[in-house]
């Protein structure tokens, strides 16, 4: 392996996602030398340089490369990207909060909050050749078997 990138939907200063995307990174570097490990988002906020555009993300070889998918809030522009990608994706399950709990005061974010989910679900029929592995706490984000 001579990459593994991780894209998010959003980096922002002192967002607990963002740490931890970086925080991933630099044991990557630490640990495999030579690996490239490189963070992008979709969205990104003032302050978190080391974060890079995801219209930056590498075209070409993908044998090579993986990706960290760390999965939040939707984002429409995210499903779009992950459609066309071939290398492996190791998914990065964080809790996504219950689009009801926002519907009342905040349907846009209740939106996102249920496209988030979706983006989720559709990740988990990538086909196993590819690298998927779900390791979410609820079955039915893992198998569509399960799904109910």
């Amino acid at each position: 392996m001579r990459a593994v990138h991780q894209v998010l939907v959003a980096a922002s200063l002192g967002d607990a996602i963002t740490n931890e995307a970086l925080g991933i990174r630099q044991a990557i570097k630490r640990r495999f030398p030579g690996v490239e490990s490189e963070i992008y988002a979709y969205h990104r906020g003032l302050g978190v340089e080391p974060v890079r555009p995801l219209s930056q993300y590498p075209t070409g070889n993908t044998a090579e490369r993986a990706m960290v998918f760390h999965s939040s809030i939707g984002e429409p522009g995210m499903v779009e990207f992950l459609a066309g990608r071939r290398e492996r994706i190791v998914l990065r399950y964080h809790n996504i909060t219950p689009a009801a709990w926002f519907q009342a005061y905040d349907p846009a974010f209740a939106d996102l909050l249920r496209l988030g989910r979706e983006q989720l679900i559709s990740l988990r029929d990538r086909p196993r050749r590819a690298g998927y592995r779900c390791r979410a706490p609820r079955a039915s984000l893992c198998s569509s078997s399960s799904a109910g």
